[in-house]
């Protein structure tokens, strides 16, 4: 038992001489003066609202330390956290930056953050249900004539700010090219969403960015 605590000691002493020759080494090399770019992380956003508008998405922030621990400092591990104090409301918000909000290892020290503050716009979402409007491109040879077309589903729903939605009267295929079609055809095509900040009602997360419907074209023969 005396042998396995001497040797435990002889190695709690040896750390602790490394810990030493470490922070003396560190605290006498060259300082240096590095500015880091951080993404800004939104949280606590209130239910039924979307950011409209965000003056940055990231700020400038200065950091000084030796330069063995800079030059191995990831930026990503810096963190702009909300607290709970900070509540998003509809309208403006102005997000204040503290420089004691930037999370650092021992050895590195936080100068100052640019902007200091962020402004960020919420407004009140809303599903509004539009129709499908085909897009149809070119026109069918001499003697023929497009009668019609129809899409399926003839409507689709559009999540996304009340006030930009208020104004939309439907959503737009993708060109759908009839140029030397001479009978009625179906194709398959994209929707994109009618305004930014949109989102299609009732899609998963990762598919909220594509929509498909079906398209049927109806070409007829002009009478003589």
């Amino acid at each position: 038992m005396r042998r396995l605590f001497t040797h435990d000691l002889g190695l709690v002493t040896l750390s602790l001489c490394l810990a030493v020759i470490l922070w003396f080494a560190v605290h006498r090399e060259e300082k240096a003066v590095v500015v880091v770019n951080v993404p800004i992380q939104l949280r606590h956003i209130p239910e039924e609202t979307v950011v409209v508008s965000q003056a940055a998405d990231m700020v400038s922030v200065r950091l000084k330390g030796a330069k063995s621990l800079l030059s191995g400092f990831i930026p990503s591990q810096v963190e702009l956290p909300q607290g709970k104090s900070v509540r998003l409301r509809r309208g403006e918000n102005y997000l204040h930056i503290d420089s004691k909000q930037i999370s650092v290892p021992p050895g590195i020290e936080v100068l100052g953050v640019t902007p200091s503050s962020i402004r960020i716009v919420l407004e009140r979402t809303t599903t509004k249900e539009l129709p499908v409007l085909p897009c149809l491109e070119g026109s069918p040879p001499r003697g023929f004539f497009v009668k019609g077309a129809t899409a399926s589903p003839a409507t689709v729903a559009v999540r996304g700010p009340e006030r930009e939605l208020r104004e939309v009267v439907g959503v737009a295929t993708e060109p759908i090219p009839v140029d030397g079609k001479t009978r009625t055809f179906s194709e398959v095509v994209y929707l994109e969403p009618p305004v930014d900040h949109t989102t299609w009602e009732g899609k998963e997360e990762k598919e909220k960015e594509v929509m498909e419907v079906s398209v049927t074209v109806e070409i007829i023969r002009r009478e003589r």
